[in-house]
């Protein structure tokens, strides 16, 4: 079997796992989110022009006074918490990208100088 033919069967494979194929929906929403934050984001919490301390503690679902739905309310400094998770989600992602690119470059510089000179340094790996 050539090699995309095995490509096409391991991604047909993953789609029949329905708990695989439902985590990697839910992987792609979190991340459109995390990308669409600024638009879908009534409020930036890290802009303190937009933050308003008459807002803190709001229960969930509670409304502010400029109009705004807080689904899952407010801290106590006005922020809306599920803003805050979003754009909390677009950090994260961001530094685990640049940590999984990191790690494959330094393993595969390593497992390179295992496999090409052996021996003793082998015995470290």
């Amino acid at each position: 079997m050539n090699s995309l033919g095995s490509y096409k069967k391991l991604w047909l494979d993953f789609f029949e796992n329905k708990i695989g194929f439902l985590s990697l929906l839910i992987l792609f929403i979190l991340v459109v989110l995390s990308l669409l934050s600024p638009i879908i984001s009534p409020q930036n919490p890290y802009n303190l022009a937009e933050i308003n301390i008459i807002d803190g503690r709001l229960p969930p679902g509670s409304q502010s006074y400029k109009g705004f739905v807080y689904i899952l309310g407010t801290d106590d400094q006005g922020r809306d918490v599920l803003a805050r998770l979003i754009y909390g989600f677009r950090i994260s992602v961001f530094f685990g990208l640049i940590l999984t690119i990191l790690s494959s470059i330094i393993g595969i510089f390593a497992g390179g100088i295992q496999g090409f000179y052996g021996g003793k340094i082998d015995l470290f790996g």
